[in-house]
């Protein structure tokens, strides 16, 4: 009989604490929306407002329940006022909870939602966004101490609205947003085995893959291989933080290999995107003509949250959000960091100085996508090269509506062509897009043969210094050719030195000349070591959201741009250009002194850079050739990138990858010495750099 009683006692306890975790998780649900990011007096007034205005027939007279918008869809915000409303009922801190009034509110409009069943013609609302909504109204509805309950039917038949048919969510963030519904479904349900199942699809996205989703080089893609380190990279860490952080020190979990790679992204990739609270423009799609997207103060509550799904990584946190809530500078903790990105076509620079990061795009992968869902509209140059470069991270804030789009920071395009389509899905064109790498330092390199112009660009990226050298820029049709160095906003004033001339340069100004010239503008010099037929702009430049994005503000935004361009003349041929970017530098003299440092070489089959003080030196071969620099010869058998560390010594150090993803071993020659080396062809590492230190016999 005891035994019996025992028996029955453990499985009374197993019930119970099965049931409490449960419970403890759906509660962890609702305090999410009752305090993460809630303005807590927005809420209780709009909660008022909108149980005054709901109509007789459950709806309300300003939404716009036929609204067939794929990129905004005006009917959701039906949903999004429950749960408000909801909120407002069930918060503990709320004047309105469990106001009855308000409860009949929600129960109304709940009605018509599951009366008419709305939709809208971007599977993504139908299947991820309305059920996720209203799973999170009916957990907040499920809270013990409510003192109204919706009717078992209406509450039944809801959960049954949430089970959409998967129909595109099965791939990268995608799937883990469509089975978050599934993950509440369970909760609401007291169903452990659908809870695991929905957690199983969720975190088993952090896992590298050659599909959409984590890379093997650690960044994100989305929408086949296109790169979307932030967009769809964030609603990735929105979706597994948050789950995480419902789950975490329960039997559900998030542990192991997923939560590895998963705060890996998070901590080596995301987060040294971030300057201060803003991010470059670079490193995702066609959210670039959104309005505010590039702040990123928003991440902190998942910052917070990350503490406590991730405490071996605390201090990065942390310190991350000191700085995007502006209590630390954007230098704090900040160290020097390279890395390309093989599987994107993504390379990225930061030291306490700055950020620098560079989109290509190749056979390999997609462009950045444009005139998606009436988004981007104008960013079909945005994957040939373009590049960013942050102090403060406001340089390029919301500047977009006023971005002239045939000068975007970085490309080499033809003035005369109209702005080409890169609608979703449009791989590049190039076959030797990549970068080489140590961790600290690298270069990069793109062999551009799209949109009527050919080029062949490298960028070396060293402390205090970036070095942008393009050859062979020749244009397959008539037309001006332009280089573009800079568009960031006009700060204070420009200082601009022509040969041994020097000026200041105000707002609303325009200069063309042909010499070696120096440019000062916002911390930052710009340098132009051999005759370049340069244009600098400070004039103001205009535009709409709206120009840019189907949903944006018709607003007009002026503002003086800071806007530089190399013209490369009519119809190019085996033209060129290098130049140097050295932020923190403010005086034309320290530009010099600090450009005397670099010995650069731009020919026809090489494009290389030695640093005297680092000792350090990289080449771009696009073909098999062989070049001199400081009196060291060296030879490459293949198109490749590389990196020698102590380059004049007895024992050199190499770091090599392959742009072109194909070559599967490499032989330099440096001086008289031979080395070999065997490079990875597969999807998951081609591109990769591959280190060679001689060891001792």
């Amino acid at each position: 009989m005891r035994k019996l009683f025992f028996f029955i006692a453990c499985v009374v306890c197993i019930s119970i604490s099965k049931a409490n975790e449960i419970d403890l998780i759906k509660h962890r649900i609702a305090e999410w929306h009752w305090e993460k990011g809630v303005d807590k007096a927005v809420i209780v007034r709009n909660a008022q407002k909108w149980q005054q205005t709901l109509q007789d027939n459950q709806q309300w007279k300003d939404v716009d329940y036929v609204d067939p918008s794929p990129s905004v869809w005006k009917g959701i915000d039906h949903l999004k006022r429950i749960h408000d409303m909801t909120v407002a009922y069930t918060a503990p801190w709320s004047s309105l909870k469990n106001n009855p009034e308000v409860f009949k509110a929600i129960e109304n409009a709940l009605v018509y939602w599951n009366r008419s069943k709305p939709k809208n013609k971007n599977w993504w609302w139908n299947e991820i966004e309305a059920p996720r909504v209203l799973g999170v109204i009916l957990i907040m509805l499920s809270e013990k101490d409510n003192q109204n309950r919706l009717s078992g039917e209406l509450f039944a038949n809801l959960v049954k609205q949430m089970e959409y048919k998967r129909y595109k969510g099965d791939t990268g963030v995608n799937m883990a947003d469509y089975d978050t519904h599934i993950f509440y479904s369970g909760l609401i349900n007291n169903d452990e085995s659908q809870i695991q199942s929905g957690l199983n699809n969720i975190f088993s996205i952090s896992k590298p893959t050659v599909k959409e989703g984590i890379q093997f080089d650690n960044s994100y893609a989305q929408h086949d291989i296109m790169l979307h380190i932030f967009g769809y990279g964030t609603e990735y860490l929105k979706v597994e933080t948050y789950i995480g952080a419902m789950v975490a020190d329960t039997k559900f979990a998030m542990k192991g290999e997923h939560l590895r790679v998963f705060t890996d992204f998070i901590t080596k990739t995301l987060i040294p995107q971030i300057r201060g609270r803003y991010t470059n423009s670079t490193s995702f799609g066609r959210q670039i003509s959104r309005e505010s997207f590039t702040d990123l103060e928003w991440l902190v509550p998942y910052l917070e949250s990350l503490i406590l799904m991730d405490k071996a990584n605390t201090q990065i946190y942390k310190d991350t959000i000191l700085r995007l809530e502006g209590k630390k500078k954007p230098s704090y903790h900040i160290a020097e960091f390279q890395k390309h990105y093989w599987n994107t076509d993504f390379s990225f620079y930061q030291d306490k100085n700055y950020q620098f990061s560079v989109r290509m795009s190749s056979k390999f992968t997609e462009q950045a996508e444009t005139n998606l869902n009436g988004e981007n509209k104008l960013g079909g140059y945005r994957s040939i090269g373009s590049y960013s470069i942050l102090q403060d991270g406001t340089e390029y804030f919301n500047i977009y509506p006023m971005w002239d789009w045939k000068k975007i920071p970085g490309t080499t395009t033809l003035d005369q062509l109209p702005i080409p389509d890169t609608y979703c899905l449009t791989p590049g064109v190039s076959g030797f897009a990549g970068g080489v790498s140590n961790g600290k330092i690298g270069a990069s390199a793109f062999m551009q043969n799209q949109f009527g112009v050919r080029a062949e660009k490298s960028w070396f990226m060293f402390e205090g210094a970036v070095i942008c050298l393009g050859n062979n820029i020749s244009a397959e049709r008539e037309g001006e050719v332009f280089t573009t160095v800079e568009q960031s906003f006009f700060k204070d004033q420009l200082v601009y030195q022509n040969n041994e001339e020097t000026k200041k340069v105000a707002a609303g100004q325009l200069i063309n000349n042909v010499g070696e010239q120096v440019l000062i503008h916002n911390n930052t010099a710009y340098l132009f070591p051999q005759k370049t037929n340069l244009n600098v702009s400070t004039q103001v430049q205009n535009g709409r959201w709206k120009d840019i994005n189907d949903v944006g503000s018709n607003e007009e935004h002026k503002n003086a741009v800071f806007k530089v361009w190399i013209n490369h003349g009519e119809k190019a041929d085996k033209a060129g250009y290098q130049y140097l970017i050295m932020p923190g530098i403010n005086k034309p003299a320290k530009a010099r002194k600090l450009a005397d440092n670099f010995v650069i070489l731009n020919q026809t089959n090489v494009q290389a850079v030695y640093s005297k003080s680092a000792n350090k030196l990289m080449l771009v071969f696009f073909r098999p050739s062989e070049t001199e620099i400081e009196g060291i010869k060296i030879k490459a058998d293949q198109a490749c990138i590389v990196l020698i560390e102590n380059p004049g010594s007895g024992n050199p150090e190499l770091y090599v990858a392959d742009p072109s993803r194909k070559v599967k071993e490499v032989n330099i020659e440096i001086g008289t010495e031979k080395i070999n080396i065997q490079l990875p062809v597969t999807l998951d590492y081609a591109g990769l750099s591959v280190h060679y230190k001689k060891t001792n016999p």
